[in-house]
């Protein structure tokens, strides 16, 4: 499960970044105070917190920039709020197929339930050579 705070972070930043209704320059530049206000307090909280150091570095740098040139900040804000949102999405997705692989680790035994043969097994790896998972290769029965 993701952690509240970045669940609340991330709705922070869909409602200031809404499609339907961009803010007016004032409460643009207010809801982004607060936004940085809200991250500053979450860092307080976890400091070892890589995301919340980076975010909060790029919201000040929009911050700077949307007040020397509003349009220009909204830009980036928008796109710093999508690729978090991305993000987020990515993680949650990471973490139900950690969860899901935890409870069912023999998951793959479906296929040879199914008539197909398990040839072989291997470990993925990243470029860097770390172990990423393992490999399944079953052949279909004839």
């Amino acid at each position: 499960m993701i952690m509240p705070q970045y669940s609340r972070l991330t709705y922070s930043l869909k409602t200031m970044t809404s499609t339907w209704c961009r803010p007016p320059p004032a409460l643009f530049l207010e809801q982004l105070a607060l936004t940085l206000d809200s991250l500053y307090s979450l860092f307080q909280k976890d400091r070892t917190s890589h995301v919340f150091s980076a975010v909060g570095k790029e919201l000040e740098q929009i911050d700077q920039c949307a007040r020397r040139d509003l349009t220009e900040g909204f830009k980036r804000f928008s796109e710093l709020a999508s690729g978090i949102r991305i993000s987020y999405g990515t993680s949650s997705d990471l973490l139900s197929v950690y969860e899901r692989l935890r409870r069912f680790p023999n998951w793959f035994e479906a296929f040879s339930d199914a008539g197909l043969t398990l040839e072989s097994t291997g470990t993925i790896c990243y470029q860097t050579h770390e172990p990423a998972g393992k490999s399944y290769c079953f052949k279909k029965s004839t």
